[in-house]
């Protein structure tokens, strides 16, 4: 074969065919099967029932059909609504299934982000592929993946890009105009991916290191305006929903409290979850702190740490510090901290591991690339005084974090005692120049194994299934390796290296992918299509059915798809939050007692076997189910405590019409739950019991309800400034990058 076309496929191999063939090999029992989600079916269907409506309402502003009464759907904080890449493709397929292929997308945009950040160390193709390669199936990922919990991994994806176009900023000083466009890019996909926690420990981590280049004097003073205006263009594009999201913030209730202080863990269970898989807590589920890389490769994050560029490597060890901090929740005196304003609305502290890892990552390929420098050139692995110096203050800091943490101190776990002490051996070798290339392949081995043997014990990785599919990555990786034009000329102990490196990321695929597992959704296959179906041929034209199912909705959300299906609404639901201002179940008019629903359900019967509604009305599919004798209209005029004859003429999300002969004074009100930004006819409504209603200023034979808060109107005007200002930025470039004294674009520079 001509060596030239030989390198080509040895290069396109490693940037390509390797993720494709990882993808593709581990998931491929989901192209096998149908009705199967990745991740499983509760939190999958809990993020995407959104869609249902959403399909049915593409520009409503008010969700009729969110449980406990409604909700402005232009205000939800988790909404990934404006993000490009997963709700148009249910849009236009119309499939619910199609969420399989948008994780997959993701997972090559999470490889392909990390392979971009990984190239601000080398360009070598076998390093920055295994470096994305570890963090595409790092435990953070992975672990999401197999909860269904989209939208963290939609931000994950875009993360490593994030820190890119920040650092070749702060970092590498390429002030290229479009390096703070694409950094614009960037942070708004991950502000609309819905991801929003990752988005806000990103921006926590990044002002870390901003501070670091501002105190060390690193950033000039046109850097840092072009950073700030990229802030305020930011800002000012997604204010259409940064706006909301930020007014309905103290209207919301969170279906499970929010206590941020709570599931945090000590820092040698930190550094336990990225080199076992340890979670930091029992709190919480796994997901939440399962960071697992592996020991070896946080070894390699070790010697980035000590022998890489101080300006990349001191900030990103002070982020670190801080992530363990955040991550200790109440277990260290800092713990103040999570109690700071918005900073309290975060819970979990464990899922700062997410918005560190692609820092990890990046010294993990440059703890990678000094060590095959080193074996290249027949080198120990020395420490210089300075070095040393640096490695006392890094562990006195360490030392200090810890003695924050004593007070609280409960146990001790052996797995972190173990992490740790690997670790510190690691770094003793190291400070007196014990660490030749031979000592260092023979501690990694010893470290691969002991992996090994850890995973062995805490994971059930033994199965055909994971042990047929990491076999072949394996081949490929090893095959692709040996295909090298160079393999001949490596030194043997690069060559072992390599294999070890291999090894330890066969093992990281292979823990990290024993928790995903196709996942049956159920949705055809159960009573609730019938049931939903049932009810929803009951409903005229110009009328909602409300539905009250008496299991918990968690198990039983399959009646809340179908439910949103047949345009009914769920009154309750596993939803992460709702208003405070939401409707009673019961009205009381005309001395009689009115249902807000119209129907309820008895899905708790398929918990318990039991009949839980004792005179049920009828049932369907052997679901018992209750029709309450009076039931609340979705919209009415009262007078004097007495209905007045109406008729509902118009019934969409945003907006309900009323025909009748209504008297100044009447009173009209809408079954929904209270939110401002509710009109009728013109005039703002207010909280009549938790109801939307208005007193009527005169005498008519219409009254509407309109949706339109100012809130949106206002982030949408901003929002506009903020495109003008963009375009303005665009024709006058030139005179903006000679203004900051920016460096021209790649073909003026050319």
């Amino acid at each position: 074969m001509i060596p030239g076309k030989q390198n080509a496929i040895y290069n396109v191999g490693w940037y390509v065919v390797i993720p494709v063939a990882c993808i593709l090999i581990i998931f491929s029992t989901y192209f096998l099967e149908t009705g199967v989600f990745i991740g499983a079916s509760q939190d999958t269907l809990s993020n995407i029932i959104r869609y249902v409506f959403l399909e049915q309402n593409l520009f409503a502003k008010w969700n009729n059909q969110w449980i406990m009464g409604g909700f402005p759907e232009i205000a939800s904080p988790f909404s990934d609504r404006y993000y490009p890449l997963s709700f148009p493709f249910y849009y236009f397929t119309k499939s619910i299934y199609i969420l399989n292929f948008v994780i997959l997308l993701h997972l090559f945009i999470a490889y392909f982000s990390s392979l971009k950040l990984g190239s601000l160390i080398s360009r070598e193709r076998y390093l920055v592929t295994i470096g994305a390669l570890f963090y595409t199936f790092s435990g953070i990922l992975m672990s999401r993946v197999s909860v269904g919990q989209n939208y963290y991994i939609f931000a994950l994806a875009w993360l490593p890009l994030f820190y890119y176009f920040f650092l070749v900023i702060v970092w590498k000083h390429d002030i290229r105009l479009e390096n703070f466009a694409f950094l614009i890019i960037i942070a708004i996909l991950m502000f609309f991916s819905g991801g929003l926690y990752y988005f806000v420990f990103s921006l926590m981590l990044t002002g870390i290191f901003l501070l670091f280049y501002i105190l060390r004097k690193k950033i000039a003073w046109n850097i840092g305006i072009a950073l700030f205006i990229s802030m305020v263009v930011f800002l000012m594009l997604v204010s259409f929903k940064l706006i909301p999201d930020f007014f309905v913030s103290g209207n919301l209730i969170r279906l499970d409290p929010i206590d941020p202080l709570s599931g945090g863990g000590f820092i040698e269970k930190g550094i336990a979850s990225f080199a076992f898989g340890m979670p930091i807590e029992n709190f919480y589920g796994v997901h939440e702190s399962m960071a697992f890389l592996g020991l070896v490769p946080c070894i390699f994050i070790t010697i980035g740490f000590i022998f890489g560029d101080r300006n990349l490597t001191i900030p990103a060890f002070l982020t670190m510090i801080f992530s363990f901090i955040w991550a200790a929740g109440s277990n260290s005196v800092l713990s103040f901290i999570h109690l700071m304003p918005f900073l309290d609305t975060l819970r979990c502290p464990g899922r700062i591991f997410g918005a560190i890892l692609p820092i990890l990552v990046l010294l993990l390929v440059y703890g990678i690339h000094l060590t095959l420098q080193c074996i290249h050139n027949e080198r120990s692995i020395q420490l210089d005084a300075s070095q040393k110096k640096g490695v006392v203050l890094a562990l006195g800091i360490l030392f200090l974090v810890k003695l924050l943490e004593l007070p609280a101190q409960s146990e001790i776990s052996l797995i972190s005692v173990c992490a740790v002490t690997i670790l510190c051996i690691f770094i003793c070798l190291l400070y007196l120049n014990k660490m030749t290339p031979t000592n260092l392949i023979l501690f990694l081995a010893v470290s691969a194994f002991f992996s090994l043997f850890m995973a062995l014990s805490m994971f059930n990785i033994v199965r055909v299934e994971i042990m047929v599919k990491i076999l072949l990555i394996g081949v490929i990786m090893a095959g692709l390796l040996l295909y090298s034009k160079n393999v001949h000329n490596i030194q043997k102990k690069a060559l072992h290296l390599k294999i070890l490196i291999l090894f330890a990321l066969l093992l990281t695929i292979a823990v990290n992918i024993s928790y995903i597992a196709p996942v049956q959704a159920g949705l055809e296959t159960g009573p609730a299509k019938e049931v939903a179906a049932g009810l929803s041929g009951n409903a005229s034209p110009n009328h909602q059915i409300w539905i009250l199912e008496t299991g918990w909705p968690y198990m039983h959300l399959d009646f809340t798809y179908w439910d949103t299906k047949y345009n009914m609404a769920p009154f309750t639901g596993y939803y992460a939050y709702y208003l405070n201002d939401h409707p009673s179940l019961v009205y009381e008019l005309e001395g009689k007692a009115y249902s807000s629903v119209d129907y309820l359900v008895d899905t708790k019967q398929l918990e318990n076997g039991q009949q839980n509604i004792p005179e049920y009305s009828f049932s369907l599919s052997g679901i018992g189910i209750q029709k309450p004798g009076l039931v609340l209209p979705n919209a009415f005029v009262i007078r004097e405590n007495r209905f007045v004859t109406s008729k509902i003429m118009k019934l969409t999300p945003d907006s309900v019409a009323l025909a009748g002969d209504f008297k100044k004074g009447d009173v009209a009100i809408l079954k929904s739950a209270y939110y401002p930004g509710w009109d009728v006819n013109g005039k703002s409504g207010m909280n009549i019991n938790n109801l939307v209603g208005s007193p009527l200023i005169q005498d008519t034979q219409e009254i509407v309800f309109t949706f339109d808060p100012p809130d949106f109107k206002i982030g949408c005007i901003i929002s506009a400034l903020g495109v003008a200002i963009c375009g303005i930025l665009f024709v006058y470039r030139k005179k903006a990058v000679q203004f900051l004294s920016l460096a021209p674009p790649k073909k003026m520079q050319q």
